[in-house]
């Protein structure tokens, strides 16, 4: 049977009721160490091998990427200058 802390079971018994377990008992089963646990254990290995330098690659992918975006956008930075210096030259009044 359960047992209930003191106050639940005043609480039972001035109230006159009855609890019924309904838990079955408990048994413990052991199981044999099969071979294919190592294989498993072996091939799940190998896998977080792979996870870890897939991710180690992505994160080196990543920081070339912003890098590589730094870079463009500098380029842009460079060409737009140009060009609105470029476009001021024909505006001002010395080539007019």
């Amino acid at each position: 049977m359960m047992k209930y802390s003191p106050i639940m079971e005043r609480y039972l018994l001035n109230y006159k009721y009855k609890t019924i377990n309904f838990q079955k008992e408990f048994r413990m089963r052991f199981t044999y160490y099969d071979q294919n646990q190592l294989q498993q254990k072996d091939k799940f290995a190998g896998y977080m091998k792979k996870a870890k330098f897939i991710y180690e690659k992505m994160k080196l992918m990543q920081k070339h990427s912003v890098a590589k975006k730094q870079e463009i956008d500098l380029e842009i930075r460079q060409i737009n200058q140009e060009a609105s210096q470029h476009y001021r030259r024909y505006l001002s009044p010395v080539y007019s």
